[in-house]
């Protein structure tokens, strides 16, 4: 997918929690262009656990961000741009965090 979209001249974005990111995909994603928005909802592991509602996501999440950042992700393009983004969804039990994420 990501090439046939790289074929019409688009520059392919995917959205991911990261908990299925292994470092020979995030490889691929990097040499082929593709912007990642990662989503991470807290920074503290029992308030990820319990927003996703399941036990340990945070650990895979945690997982699949550093093989992104192995990748090389995180570092400026040529043009001075970034190719990762985070979004998150600010509710009761992370909005205290909204400066920390």
């Amino acid at each position: 997918m990501i090439q046939e979209i790289r074929s019409r001249n688009i520059v392919p974005v995917i959205f991911t929690n990261t908990q299925i990111m292994t470092l020979p995909l995030a490889k691929f994603l990097y040499k082929n262009n593709t912007s990642v928005i990662i989503k991470l909802d807290s920074p503290t592991e029992s308030i990820q656990d319990k927003m996703v509602g399941v036990n340990g996501a945070y650990k895979k999440i945690q997982q699949g961000l550093n093989n992104i950042f192995l990748a090389g992700y995180g570092n400026l393009t040529e043009k001075g741009e970034f190719k990762l983004g985070a979004s998150f969804v600010v509710n009761k039990m992370n909005a205290f965090e909204v400066p920390r994420i």
